[in-house]
């Protein structure tokens, strides 16, 4: 195990000081990656990519020989008379499938076997007249689709035609995909569109998928160069805003109803996730959540038709981890939200800048050092928004994640700290925040129960 060390500063600078009360004695403990001793223990081994198949060779076109007269076939008929041309199938050189055996026109236009693309029938799958291979989790091939088996590429859904996948629609789902159907969350429902849609006319639901790999947690190459902390994330998907007023009304909404069970939202791939606590504690009624939500600094607003756009803050952890279950989601793990900001192996310094050398911070890629009083709406700063198109990564308001503050584990695979501690981490900076706190190199963590004007979340979702 590694300590981390980390440092204080006050949770939002002088601009909450004498709106919070006793919030506001309370302070935002930031890491600094700089500052951690090395580890007594062992390095984590090296994680290698799988190697993805090999480049389809050239194909070869057969050699016609000479040209001549068009082959002729013998009718039936008188002895000697001519027979007519053989009709063409094809146009030499076209390349075609028939099921998994890539084909090749000839020069005299009839198919043959293309040999030089594959010795009877692909390993895999045919398409377009060559042989597919595809990455795998566990195996460098992967089989050719089945008939009628769905899927999804990132939010566009696909059916399996002849062996290949084909998209199913003119355009992708307007939120997310899984398993091949598009799939609407309960707070951006058909009858709350006006409330719910948000920069670029998106639904502010749109979730998208970050492809998973390797990185360095807390690494940019630049300013921060210790590499002594490895991770794998699984693919995941993580809401391109932040979630919005408009979207917490529908909780609001349904909160009376709201019944939680133990494990609910625990993720299949993270191993010691343990999902809901029963023992978490939320609000007893509707009044008293929304009272909750009216932190000094708020952007709650009872008038349903103001602020819907704008990131909720004033949120505490509980309400924000129940929000993202009721929400056919969860939170994402600290690890998953570092991986996300960094662009996974580009190791970002801020997301939308790959180091040593890319655009500094200015005030086109984020909402920070109190250039406006207080959180703008989500997207407004789409010069910033990350690798895989999550926007406000970097400022606007602060977001929760799932773990418990503490250590980093030498070796992450899909880590999630579930230590129990007094504080839970937030990453992202907000709006009254200087440069240095909005890296992606930075964590602060505050008590779960705790809400402030700064601090909002998003959702992560898993593929399937």
């Amino acid at each position: 195990m590694r300590r981390q060390a980390r440092w204080t500063r006050a949770l939002l600078s002088s601009a909450l000081v004498g709106m919070c009360g006793i919030a506001c004695q309370t302070v935002l403990d930031i890491q600094d990656p700089k500052m951690r001793p090395n580890a007594t223990g062992g390095e984590g081994g090296d994680v290698t990519e799988p190697n993805g198949a090999g480049t389809s060779g050239t194909v070869t076109m057969p050699n016609g020989g000479e040209g001549g007269a068009a082959p002729v076939t013998n009718m039936s008929g008188a002895a000697g008379e001519a027979g007519a041309p053989a009709m063409k199938e094809c146009e030499a050189g076209a390349v075609r499938c028939t099921e998994k055996t890539p084909e090749i026109c000839d020069p005299t236009g009839h198919w043959l076997a293309n040999t030089e693309e594959a010795d009877g029938d692909c390993a895999a799958l045919c398409s377009d007249g060559k042989c597919v291979e595809c990455v795998a989790t566990d195996s460098p091939r992967c089989a050719a689709c089945a008939d009628d088996n769905p899927t999804c590429n990132s939010n566009q859904p696909q059916t399996c035609v002849d062996g290949a996948w084909v998209d199913q629609d003119d355009k992708p789902c307007a939120q997310f995909c899984v398993a091949g159907v598009c799939q609407t969350a309960p707070s951006c429902n058909a009858a709350n569109t006006d409330r719910t849609t948000c920069q670029g006319n998106v639904s502010c639901c749109e979730s998208l998928l970050v492809p998973g790999g390797t990185f360095k947690r807390d690494f940019d190459g630049g300013e921060y160069g210790d590499a002594s902390f490895p991770a794998t994330i699984s693919a995941f998907r993580l809401d391109k805003f932040e979630v919005t007023v408009g979207r917490m009304r529908q909780f609001v909404s349904a909160f009376a109803q709201l019944k939680l069970k133990s494990g609910a939202g625990k993720s299949p791939h993270i191993a010691n996730d343990p999902g809901w606590d029963t023992d978490y504690a939320l609000p007893p009624d509707t009044d008293a959540l929304t009272a909750q939500l009216r932190c000094p600094g708020t952007t709650w607003s009872d008038m349903l038709t103001d602020n819907n756009d704008l990131p909720l803050n004033c949120v505490p952890y509980n309400v924000a981890y129940a929000f993202c279950i009721w929400d056919g989601g969860r939170l994402p793990t600290e690890a998953e939200w570092n991986f996300a900001a960094a662009g996974g192996d580009e190791q970002r310094a801020y997301p939308w800048r790959a180091p040593p050398t890319g655009p500094a911070i200015t005030d086109d890629y984020a909402n920070y050092a109190n250039a406006n009083p207080g959180p703008i709406a989500v997207g407004s700063k789409p010069a910033g928004d990350g690798r895989w198109g999550q926007s406000d990564l970097a400022g606007n308001v602060a977001e929760w994640a799932l773990d418990y503050q503490g250590d980093y584990p030498s070796i992450c695979i899909d880590c999630l700290n579930v230590t129990p501690a007094a504080t839970r981490v937030q990453r992202g900076g907000a709006y009254n925040m200087s440069e240095d706190l909005l890296l992606g190199s930075f964590a602060g963590n505050v008590g779960p129960s705790q809400a402030f004007s700064v601090l909002g979340f998003r959702c992560a979702r898993d593929p399937n």
